[in-house]
């Protein structure tokens, strides 16, 4: 026994008994398209589908899907009504985009996104599809609305940065929350 500890194998052994669970991300082998959706090998787990409604809301385009091509995906339904494990894509990208932000965070990477909106308190951010704030008191000095304090000419002045790119660094994250908060750089 002990040969088996030391090479490694009784740990995936013992991964391999484990059974799958709702949010588990594992790959899924494309075995047959149709209107309703997607269907998948999951290997030892068994079979699955993705709904086409979930491939939509995906970064993914349905006719790009082909029969063989393997895809990760989170399983959200074990035993749905037809025996299938239900999969989706779209979680297991915004699964993914989570891991890059928490790694961002931590790295204290500088990146740059566009404003898509702004408000009172700040500018509205999106990093692939998480949408995150930038509060006034986090621009630059450069950006910051100063007017005196007169609301209009603050938001006036924060519209104008709607469109264009700010460099900032992620300073807050909660995935549970789906919240993002943002300082700009220079």
């Amino acid at each position: 026994m002990t040969i088996i500890k030391e090479k490694g194998y009784l740990k995936d052994y013992n991964n391999y008994l484990k059974p799958i669970q709702v949010n588990d991300i594992v790959d899924g082998k494309i075995i047959n398209k149709t209107k309703e959706g997607i269907f998948l090998d999951l290997g030892r787990y068994g079979s699955g589908i993705i709904w086409k409604k979930d491939v939509v809301e995906s970064n993914k385009t349905f006719s790009s899907l082909k029969p063989g091509k393997v895809v990760k995906v989170k399983i959200v339904d074990i035993d749905n009504d037809q025996g299938l494990l239900e999969a989706s894509l779209a979680e297991a990208e915004k699964e993914n985009v989570w891991r890059e932000i928490k790694e961002k965070k931590v790295q204290k990477e500088e990146i740059e996104l566009p404003v898509i909106n702004a408000n009172r308190g700040g500018l509205i951010l999106e990093y692939k599809g998480i949408k995150g704030f930038l509060p006034t008191s986090r621009l630059s000095k450069e950006n910051y609305p100063d007017t005196g304090g007169d609301k209009e000419k603050i938001m006036e002045k924060l519209k104008k940065l709607i469109g264009k790119k700010i460099k900032v660094r992620i300073i807050s994250t909660s995935e549970k929350e789906d919240r993002l908060i943002f300082e700009e750089v220079k």
